[in-house]
Formats: structure tokens, C-alpha cells, sequence
């Protein structure tokens, strides 16, 4: 329900977005909600509720026999403020986020290419080529009906988000024919070339592609919107749980870093629930949850009458129970996380090398050595790099929030300070890895 109630939201704002951006005028027809659920690649139901609450704001109306119709547009100078206005506050997001796309994206198009069936590519072919398909909404169909080859559900959420607030608002207003066109081009040069089985051909085609959008965005940025410092910079920030859901499980992944650490000892009591929630700034039914999940996984254990006890690491497999569906539904998040993840964790990496200072690098080196000293089961190299790269990307940067690299890499021991300059190095001296200097850190969900 709560991913249902998303989705329309979603819908509802873009909806709101293309309509001060000027898609739509007075009196213009929206699309048929059939039509409508086509382009965005969602049930009926999501677009008719997304439509219904625009009809209640007496910003559309709506019947069985006319359709959706818009009530009142803006005027011009309205939209091109909305324009200027919309674009300028989202300078900074869009910009890194098309530079960050190969890195996070590149290697999965290419696995599903190699997976698709030829008759896969026929039908993403089909869809290139569709003149029913508005440019707008082309590329959402395409690279969802591509990535659903890699049946990672968690990915085509992302991506199917990012197409939502970001690229159909772009390609709303983005009018240049002939890039279009030349996108267009590409992507059935694209589908061409892995129905012959070019791989490396594929590959380049894959990363001139991403290059594309940052290049039309650049070109649309210089061309059209005026550079404004006032305006405040808005971020693209997606969770992979909802906001309530988020909260336990961040609290839950505090307590089991605490017990690693020793913070809390095998065998002691938690303080009382009013106690933890005092303590981090969340309400009591929040903890309780959290505490329900670890007595479920065997991290700790309810006793009655005592209270919340931390259970020693041997003990964890014999009180552990993984049969409840939710737990089920977390333990594939994370197998897709970790799909993403190893997908996209060398290019993350050599492109948080490539964005370090001197200075970063050395004080990312001593926390490495330091670690290493104390012989302290860490992280990992790529936990530490996907620190580093939130000190050293913008404020305003767009930052993927899935949660943490703790679980996966929680025993991988760091042998890397000797190595990590000369790979840093080697990152430099080739130019087929400087594919964009800023990335974005992937997290793995952890409990």
C-alpha cells in the first residue's frame, strides 16, 4: 500500500511539474489514464488516483467520455519563470547525477544486453521506433523493459524514480530535434550490435549514450537557464525502505555496529525502551520495532521480567528465524543491493579516486593504517571510499541512501594503503576510466 500511495504521489507531482513547465495549456487534453499508465510503465489504478487528486484541486477535469482536460495553464512569462526557477534549483543534482549514470548504470545495460533473447532486443527495438511513444516518455519505457532483465525489482524502482524527477521533466521541455534524433540513432545502433554480438562496440555505445544526456543537459543549462545563487539547490535522495520502515532499520543497524564495537557487551541488558528512544531522537513504538527485528534474527533477546539481552555471537544461529515474509523481503533487498553493488563498485571507486585531494588521500590512508594497526575487522576499502566520498562531493550532491556497506564488507580486513596510490595513479593514466570526475555511493541494506 505505502509503495502504491509513492508511486502516485510521484505521478501526482510530475504531473503538477509538466503543467508549470507549459506541456500542458488551458483547456489542453491530458493522456487517456490507459495511455498515461503505458508511457509510465504503472497499473491503471496509480495514474486514475494521481488523476483524481488533480480533479478534487480543480486543476483538471475528468470524465468517462472527454477524458482528462486541464482546468487553467499558466501564462507565458510564467513558465519561463517555472522554467528557470525548476531547472536553476536543480543544477547541481542533474548535472552530477547524468555525469554519475555510467558508473551506476553501464555495467548493468551490459549484462542485460548479453542476457536479452533476440527477441528481447526486437521488441526494445519495437519501442525505439514506436511514433506512438512521445520522445518524452520513450526512454522510461526503453531502459525499464532493458533492466528488467537483470530481474532486479530494486533497480528498476531506482531507475524508474529517476526517470520520474528527473529525465521526463527534462525531456518535457528539451526540444533540440536533431540530439533527439541522434539519441534515437544510438540506441538502435545499440540494440544492433549486441543482436551481432559486438560486445566492445556495445560497450562504447552504452557509455556515449550517458555522455549524450550529459551533453544535452549541458547544452540546454548554457543555452537556457540563468545561473542564480539565490536560488536554494534541491537534492535527489532516494531510500530504499519508507520513511517509518527506514527509521527501525537504521536503529537497528546502530545497535548491531554498537555490539560489534563492544559497545555493548554479550550477555548485558539494553537500557529500557523509553531509555534508547530518549537517547536517539525516536519514538518508543520505533525501538520496539527495531528491538522485535533483532530478537527475530537472534542479536538479542526478550526476557520477561529483565528486559532486552545482547546474545553472544554462537548463540545467534540457534535463535535466528528467518521464515516471516517481511524478513524474506529484506534478505532479497539485499541480494539486489549487493547485485548493484558489484556491478557498479569499481568504476564508484576509481572515480572517488580520481575526486580525491592530497589531503584526503593521506588522511584516508592514516584512517587505513590505522585500522590495520589495531587489527580491527573493518568496513572495508570500499565502506571507507564511500565516506570519503561524501566529505569530498558537494553538499548539495545527490546521494543514494540504501543504508550501509557494513553487512557485506564487516569482514573484509583493509590490505590496501601500499596499493592505493599506484592504483590512483593508474586511475589517472587511463582515459577510459575519467568517465566523470563526482559518483554517487551505493549502500548495501544491512539489519
Amino acid at each position: 500500500m505505502q509503495e502504491k500511495n509513492d508511486m502516485q504521489n510521484l505521478i501526482y507531482t510530475l504531473l503538477i511539474t509538466q503543467i508549470k513547465l507549459g506541456v500542458y495549456r488551458q483547456h489542453d487534453p491530458l493522456p487517456y489514464i490507459k495511455q498515461m499508465s503505458d508511457y509510465l510503465c504503472v497499473a491503471p489504478e496509480t495514474v486514475r488516483a494521481a488523476y483524481g487528486r488533480l480533479k478534487v484541486e480543480q486543476v483538471i477535469t475528468l470524465s468517462k467520455k472527454a477524458g482528462a482536460h486541464l482546468s487553467a495553464g499558466c501564462t507565458e512569462n510564467q513558465i519561463q519563470q517555472n522554467i528557470q526557477e525548476y531547472f536553476e534549483s536543480r543544477r547541481t543534482m542533474l548535472l552530477d547525477l547524468a555525469a554519475s549514470m555510467p558508473a551506476l548504470f553501464g555495467k548493468m545495460e551490459l549484462l542485460s544486453l548479453k542476457k536479452a533473447s533476440p527477441q528481447a532486443l526486437d521488441q526494445l527495438k519495437v519501442i525505439q521506433l514506436d511514433s506512438q511513444i512521445p520522445p518524452t516518455y520513450r526512454s522510461l519505457k526503453f531502459f525499464l523493459s532493458l533492466h528488467r532483465q537483470s530481474e532486479n525489482q530494486l533497480l528498476t524502482r531506482l531507475i524508474w524514480r529517476i526517470f520520474i524527477l528527473v529525465h521526463i521533466p527534462f525531456f518535457s521541455v528539451f526540444q533540440d530535434r536533431k540530439m533527439l534524433e541522434e539519441q534515437q540513432a544510438q540506441q538502435i545502433m545499440l540494440l544492433e550490435a549486441s543482436l551481432s554480438g559486438q560486445w566492445q562496440t556495445v560497450q562504447n555505445l552504452i557509455e556515449s549514450s550517458h555522455l549524450w544526456l550529459f551533453n544535452a543537459l549541458r547544452k540546454y543549462y548554457h543555452e537556457s537557464i540563468r545561473p542564480d545563487s539565490t536560488v536554494q539547490e534541491i537534492q535527489f535522495a532516494w531510500e530504499l525502505y519508507y520513511k517509518s520502515d527506514q527509521k527501525r532499520y537504521s536503529f537497528a543497524v546502530t545497535l548491531i555496529k554498537q555490539i560489534n564495537r563492544g559497545q555493548r557487551k554479550s550477555g548485558e541488558f539494553l537500557p529500557s525502551l523509553a531509555a534508547l528512544a530518549a537517547e536517539n531522537q525516536l519514538s518508543v513504538s520505533t525501538v520496539r520495532r527495531a528491538l522485535d527485528l533483532l530478537n527475530d534474527i537472534g542479536v538479542v533477546k526478550s526476557i520477561n521480567g529483565k528486559g532486552t539481552q545482547v546474545l553472544p555471537f554462537e548463540q545467534i544461529a540457534d535463535h535466528c528465524d528467518f521464515s516471516q515474509p517481511i524478513y524474506r523481503r529484506r534478505l532479497i533487498d539485499f541480494i539486489e543491493s549487493l547485485h548493484v553493488c558489484a556491478c557498479s563498485c569499481r568504476a564508484v571507486v576509481e572515480q572517488t579516486l580520481l575526486a580525491m585531494t592530497e589531503r584526503s588521500e593521506t588522511s584516508c590512508l592514516s584512517c587505513l593504517s590505522a585500522y590495520m594497526r589495531s587489527s580491527v575487522m573493518v568496513w572495508g576499502f570500499m565502506g571507507l571510499l564511500a565516506f570519503w566520498q561524501k566529505r569530498l562531493t558537494p553538499p548539495r550532491f545527490a546521494r543514494f541512501t540504501l543504508s550501509s556497506f557494513s553487512s557485506f564488507f564487516g569482514v573484509t580486513r583493509c590490505a590496501f594503503p601500499r596499493e592505493m596510490k599506484a592504483r590512483r595513479h593508474k586511475c589517472r593514466q587511463e582515459p577510459s576510466l575519467r568517465l566523470c570526475s563526482i559518483s554517487i555511493p551505493v549502500y548495501l541494506p544491512s539489519f
